[in-house]
Formats: structure tokens, sequence, C-alpha cells
């Protein structure tokens, strides 16, 4: 296709988000603090603006993008103001949107909690740098990723989208059919997250019951209201696309009949491997596969999904509310499960502490 991708490496867990009083403490004016994996996400922006030219790519054409923890990290980097100028434009593949206003206090609190129970009360900055890397891994859990220091990261992606300070670049976003894949096996406790009022919103799902409910509720929680706001707030700029995902590979077809969390990578590389052998792979997942696969190119080689085939695709906008579907018949859907979203903007967004 004409293109450069650079894969990265970056921190995670205790490693790349922790934050301690005794860190912060003893950090310079200015220097970031407990984002330490999104520092090299931007390290990693910085090399290739150096060195991508040596590699037969355009340092002025960069595309950011990434899947599930890698759109989050993407949206976090729209929202990091000494990032902007290294990428031209950007994809959030299943990576959410709505962060939730954590503070850097409660990530020092939750890290200073940790280090207490492995022994290490009142720990200096020197202590903690001479612990072993097993110790805070094993040792340290909790969930974690980027949080507002103030310095690196001055708010939170969402804070930063309803602001109108996130990079105003052109943007593809959206989810899969099938994202609570991630909640795993059911359990008859999971309906307690159930929300109120969500049988009247759900009723097609809740008629199949409690599993298909929560499931349905689960994935437009996490991922499909959350890239449709997303769209709406980066459209009054640059232009966003709106996608969704709901193709259902040939070889999973007797198992599921929604698209999986991670499902559509394969069709966005046109590659066939660890998911899907050679074997297994039909005409029409080829055909998805080249259709997805153009979109992508054509988008980071134009800042425009020109899909192949004449596919339509525009620019999402809050008044039309269209978005393209990959399925089975794909297509423009208007209005999408509208009904649903909006009860979740209307769970969730009160929550995050928004401008």
């Amino acid at each position: 296709q004409g293109i450069v991708v650079v894969t990265i490496n970056y921190r995670l867990g205790p490693l790349g988000y922790f934050a301690h009083p005794a860190l912060t403490a003893a950090a310079q004016k200015g220097e970031p603090l407990a984002n330490y994996g999104l520092m090299d996400q931007v390290a990693a922006l910085q090399w290739v603006r150096r060195n991508i030219a040596a590699f037969g790519g355009d340092p002025r054409q960069v595309t950011v993008f990434g899947e599930s923890a890698g759109g989050m990290s993407t949206l976090a980097l729209l929202a990091t103001p000494s990032a902007k100028g290294l990428y031209a434009r950007a994809i959030v593949q299943s990576g959410g949107g709505w962060f939730p206003p954590v503070t850097l206090a409660q990530r020092e609190a939750a890290g200073e909690s940790a280090l207490t129970a492995l022994g290490h009360a009142k720990a200096s900055a020197a202590d903690l740098r001479a612990l072993p890397a097993e110790a805070l891994v094993s040792g340290v859990g909790g969930s974690f990723g980027p949080i507002p220091d103030g310095r690196l990261l001055k708010e939170t992606p969402t804070q930063a989208f309803a602001a109108g300070r996130a990079a105003d670049v052109p943007l593809i976003i959206g989810w899969n059919s099938g994202e609570d894949s991630l909640m795993g096996p059911w359990r008859p406790e999971m309906a307690r997250a159930i929300p109120e009022g969500a049988r009247k919103i759900y009723a097609a799902e809740a008629a199949r019951g409690d599993e298909a409910l929560a499931r349905a509720v689960f994935t437009d929680n996490l991922m499909g209201a959350p890239a449709r706001w997303i769209a709406r707030q980066a459209a009054s700029g640059a232009p966003a696309w709106l996608y969704h995902f709901s193709y259902v590979g040939t070889r999973f077809r007797p198992f599921t009949d929604r698209a999986a969390h991670a499902a559509e990578i394969q069709y966005v590389f046109q590659y066939w491997g660890r998911r899907t052998p050679m074997s297994a792979v039909s005409e029409e997942d080829r055909a998805m596969a080249v259709l997805m696969n153009g979109c992508w190119a054509a988008f980071a080689k134009t800042g425009r999904p020109d899909c192949p085939g004449g596919q339509a695709w525009p620019a999402y906008s809050r008044d039309a509310d269209t978005l393209l579907e990959f399925g089975f018949e794909t297509g423009l859907r208007t209005g999408f499960q509208s009904g649903r979203l909006d009860f979740q903007e209307q769970q969730r967004l009160p929550g995050l502490a928004l401008p």
C-alpha cells in the first residue's frame, strides 16, 4: 500500500502509570508525573518525526492509531499538548472515549497504600527507584492508564474533547458489535450492573434475558456511546468518520453472531495468521479485508477514507448521525442505535467532570 508501519513498546501497569507522594515531591518543576507509558509514546512519535524519512516515510503525514488500549492511548495523545504536531491524523479502534476523572492525588494515595502493603511505608523516591521491577509488577494491583498530572496531561481526553482542546486532526473512530467478549463468561451476579431504565430502552435484548441485556449495555457503555460522542465533539473541526464493525468471519459463525473485541484487526491489516489460518479464509472474508484495508490505507495517505469500490463514507455530523457499518451487508446507517447510545450518555456524562 506504500505505507510505512511503525509499532512501539511502552511501559505498562505500575511501571507505566505509577504515582506516589515521594515521587511527586522529588520531581523538578514541570517534570511529568505518573504517565511514563504516555511519555514513551510521545518519545516514539518524536523518533518517527526525526527518522522516518530514512525508511521511506513522510514525517508530515503520520497517522497515529491503535486498538483497545492502543485506541485509549491514541485518545490520550490527542489530549497531550506536547504531542500535537507530531501526527497529522488519528484512528481509534474500540478505544472508548469516556475517561474517569481520576486525579493525581488519588493515584498517589493508591500508590502509597500499595507500597505500604508491600512493607515500604514512608519510602523515599530513592527507595522506590531501588525496588526491583518485579516487586512493582507482581505486588501493585489496580487499574493503570493515563491520568491528568497537570504537566504532561492537563485534563482527561474526555474533558479535552468536551472543551474543544483536543488536537484538531482528521479522525476515524468506531467499535465492534461484540465488545462484550471482554466480559468473559456470564455469571448471574453480572445482572446487578444493569442500570435502572435499561430494560425499557433495550427491550429486544431484555426479552432474551439478563445476559443478552447486560452484554448489550456493556458494549454500548464501554465502546459504542463513547465513540459516537467523540465523533460528535470532533466533527466541529477537522472531519471525523464513525464506523461500526459487525462482520463475523466465516470460521467463527458456528460460535457467535457478533464481532468480538479486536476482531476487525485482521481485516484492517488484510492479514491472515493467528486468528484465521489461510485454510479458513473465505472469499467473503477476503472482500471485507480488501474493503477495510483500502479505507484505512486511503485515510493514512490522504486524510480521507476513500474506500475501494466506491463505498460511500461521509464525515460524521451531529445532525445527520450517519456511520458506516462494516457487516454482512456493509452500508451507511443513520441514527444507528441512537436511543441506546443517548441513554448511555445520560448515564455516564454527568460523572466525568466535564467543563
